[in-house]
């Protein structure tokens, strides 16, 4: 939503809806997101899968999506699924289970940290319209001990930049750009 806030009164004013998730499904978690700026103006947000983890594969359910719009809630026209019949014009990735934070590179790139299971915590560079496998491949096993999906690999699946073994939940970072000194 947007709005403008009035400080005096503590209330909000000229509010209106940029962007409204479909349907959320039946999961009972995972119910965060984050939102990050681009540089041409435009807005990425992640959604969890809300414990929901098939629709993380589906492109019909906002559930673990990266979504990409103007501020004023538009779609454009270089999303990966604009035109095509039965799938969300605004998804930008898929195929994710739990992202905690984004943040952007020097170079616009977007990176999104997520949490898997027990393990298989990750760091995604994100690509448009690529799928990030879950719940198909995770480096984690289920909370009971039992394998998730069908591996680690799967035709058509990205893989992560990066991956821990035991779950280390982060829940915000950045990308350091600069000259560190050593002393």
């Amino acid at each position: 939503m947007r709005a403008r806030f009035d400080p005096n009164e503590a209330v909000f004013s000229d509010v209106t809806t940029s962007f409204e998730m479909s349907k959320s499904f039946s999961g009972g978690r995972h119910f965060g997101s984050r939102l990050v700026g681009a540089r041409d103006g435009t807005l990425f947000f992640s959604i969890r899968d809300h414990s929901d983890r098939e629709q993380a594969q589906n492109t019909k359910s906002h559930n673990g999506t990266v979504i990409r719009i103007t501020k004023p809630g538009a779609v454009q026209n270089d999303k990966p699924f604009i035109g095509k019949p039965d799938q969300l014009p605004e998804i930008w990735s898929y195929g994710h289970c739990n992202p905690q934070d984004m943040t952007l590179d020097l170079k616009g790139n977007l990176w999104v940290s997520e949490d898997g299971a027990r393990g298989g915590d990750e760091v995604n560079k994100i690509t448009k319209g690529a799928n990030y496998g879950w719940p198909k491949i995770a480096y984690g096993r289920h909370y009971r001990g039992r394998k998730i999906g069908m591996g680690t690999e799967n035709h058509g699946t990205e893989q992560p930049q990066y991956f821990w073994d035991l779950s280390i939940a982060s829940s915000g970072y950045l990308i350091y750009s600069g000259k560190q000194n050593r002393q």
